[in-house]
């Protein structure tokens, strides 16, 4: 028998201010909170989740971002109820995805509690003679750290937590090719700290990235 109970709040704040050059003049609030109940036949734990973004629209420098994602479990658990680090690494398919380490193997690290921060700021476009290149500049940064409790590391001895802190950063060029309101560019991100790997080359990921960029005319539009 297996029960799950799932509560969860979302709330976006816009707001707009007019402020002195260099400071942001809109501002984007995202707060999320999810609990999770579950009963099992062997097992009955909580799960919470806490995640918060914030988006900055600068006058003239272009745009920040940053999102803090935050989780936390309250029992031994098997591999399987474990939080699985967000990892993006693949070398068959080499795409840029958002709020993850693009660095990271996927099943490299497992958390009962974990906090996470990812950053990156966009800069204002290129504007060149071809409609279809305009070229953006990007630079990221993205760390965590993650934790088992001895009796979890204990029941799950193959595994590996992420305790001394994971980091990476790197920069990217969107909008190489633009069409069709998609915008198509490229990322390069380096792995370093305590956690990077033995091999140099292993801790270096190239992505592909895409964005969608809604118009609705005026001053009003969405890039995602």
């Amino acid at each position: 028998v297996c029960v799950c109970v799932c509560v969860c709040v979302c709330a976006c704040v816009l707001y707009n201010e007019v402020v002195a050059l260099g400071r942001p003049i809109e501002a984007i609030h995202c707060i999320g909170i999810s609990k999770i109940i579950i009963e099992h036949s062997t097992l009955q734990y909580n799960k919470i989740d806490f995640k918060i973004i914030k988006l900055f629209k600068w006058r003239t420098l272009g745009k920040s971002a940053a999102s803090l994602n935050l989780g936390y479990s309250d029992a031994n658990l098997p591999k399987t109820f474990l939080y699985n680090a967000p990892a993006t690494y693949y070398s068959e398919l080499p795409i840029a995805v958002g709020q993850s380490f693009q660095t990271m193997r996927a099943n490299e690290y497992f958390a009962e509690k974990y906090s996470h921060l990812f950053l990156s700021h966009t800069f204002p476009k290129i504007n060149t003679k071809l409609k279809w290149f305009k070229p953006t500049p990007v630079i990221y940064h993205n760390m965590g750290i993650g934790e088992l409790s001895g009796a979890n590391k204990d029941k799950n001895s193959a595994i590996q937590d992420y305790s001394n802190g994971y980091f990476e950063s790197g920069v990217g060029i969107n909008n190489l090719y633009s069409a069709n309101m998609i915008g198509y560019g490229i990322s390069v991100m380096y792995r370093y700290g305590s956690e990077s790997l033995p091999y140099e080359i292993d801790n270096w990921a190239i992505k592909f990235s895409f964005g969608i960029s809604l118009d609705f005319g005026g001053t009003t539009s969405l890039e995602f």
